[in-house]
């Protein structure tokens, strides 16, 4: 089943290096540049062997422009990459996107600058895989037992792909 909406974080050590974020120009949704279509398909490669990874796409918008606006835009980046993931070969169930618009800037201030790294799209990623009731990280060694409402709560019904307010 699909993890919950909290079970996701943002990528630490390896995974960081392959889910960085993607930047966009001003009131686009396309990816410009040969990195960053190197960078989506690395994360490609990596979930098709990693099948038990999960991706959240966050689309994020600079702080000019009408809210529904940005939401909007922000809907269209996430679901571009998650388009380009599934073109190269990646399952639909492992993608889920989200839209923040100008909520939570990654850079503070009104500079151009600012607006460059705030327009965005933002991976959160959950790696599990079970094996006799235990929880094993994959990027990690921690091992931990759940009880049956924890268990329960590891395969929520799956939550739409262009959803706003999806998440708490």
């Amino acid at each position: 089943g699909v993890p919950g909406a909290d079970q996701f974080d943002t990528p630490k050590g390896a995974l960081a290096s392959i889910f960085s974020p993607i930047f966009f120009e001003t009131d686009q949704h396309t990816i410009k540049g040969r990195e960053y279509m190197d960078a989506i398909h690395k994360m490609a490669a990596h979930l098709k062997a990693h099948k038990n990874t999960y991706v959240i796409i966050e689309g994020y918008c600079d702080e000019r422009g009408p809210e529904a606006y940005n939401l909007a835009l922000g809907t269209r980046r996430a679901n571009t990459i998650r388009a380009l993931l599934i073109k190269d070969g990646v399952s639909p169930d492992q993608l889920h996107t989200i839209s923040f618009g100008k909520e939570k800037p990654f850079a503070a201030g009104h500079t151009p600058d600012a607006w460059a790294q705030n327009r965005r799209a933002h991976f959160r990623v959950h790696a599990q895989r079970w094996k006799n009731g235990f929880s094993y990280d994959i990027y990690e060694t921690k091992k931990h037992s759940l009880t049956e409402k924890q268990k329960k709560r590891q395969h929520p019904t799956a939550f739409p792909n262009d959803v706003r307010n999806t998440f708490p």
